[in-house]
C-alpha cells in the first residue's frame, strides 16, 4: 500500500460518526459574544481579580487571554489552564462542515473529476473517442476511491 493511502477502519468510522453527531447537536450552540473565558467567568459570577488568583497570573494576562480568544490567538494550553483553574475542562474539536458520508463523497468525486478531466484531455491530445459518459466514470471512480482508502 502506499504511502498516503489508508484503508478505512469500519469501527473507527463508526466512532468517528457517534462522536461527530454528538457536536453536531450542540455546535450551534456554543459561540459566545466575549468568548468563553469571558462567558465562563461572568456566568460564575467570577471578577477578572479572582480568576487570575485562581490562574496564578495577573488580572491583566487574563483580560489579555479574553481578548486573544475573541480575536482567536490564543492558545489551546491557556485555555486549559483557565478551565482547570475553575475545575472545568477543554473540549477540543475539527469538525467537518457536512455529515462524514457526504464529506468522504465529496472529497473522493472532486479527485475523481480530475483524474477523469486528465484523461479526457490526454485522450483528446492522442485523438482517441471517450464513449462512456465523463459523469458515469466520475461516478464509478468516486466509489472505487473510496474502495481504496484513497481520496486524498
Amino acid at each position: 500500500m502506499a504511502k498516503n493511502k489508508i484503508e478505512f477502519d469500519a469501527l473507527k468510522i463508526e466512532q468517528l460518526k457517534h462522536k461527530f453527531n454528538k457536536i453536531s447537536s450542540i455546535d450551534s450552540q456554543c459561540s459566545t459574544q466575549y468568548g468563553w473565558i469571558n462567558f465562563i467567568r461572568a456566568s460564575f459570577g467570577m471578577t477578572l481579580k479572582t480568576l487570575a488568583q485562581r490562574c496564578g497570573v495577573s488580572k491583566s494576562a487574563i483580560s489579555n487571554m479574553e481578548k486573544r480568544e475573541k480575536q482567536g490567538k490564543i492558545t489551546l494550553e491557556s485555555l486549559g489552564k483557565i478551565a482547570q483553574s475553575i475545575d472545568c475542562h477543554l473540549i477540543y474539536a475539527i469538525v467537518p462542515n457536512e455529515q462524514y458520508d457526504k464529506y468522504i463523497i465529496n472529497q473522493a468525486e472532486k479527485k475523481a473529476t480530475k483524474i477523469v478531466e486528465r484523461a479526457n484531455t490526454q485522450m483528446e491530445l492522442e485523438g482517441q473517442k471517450v464513449t462512456t459518459k465523463m459523469k458515469d466514470r466520475i461516478k464509478r471512480l468516486t466509489t472505487e476511491l473510496i474502495r481504496k482508502g484513497d481520496i486524498w
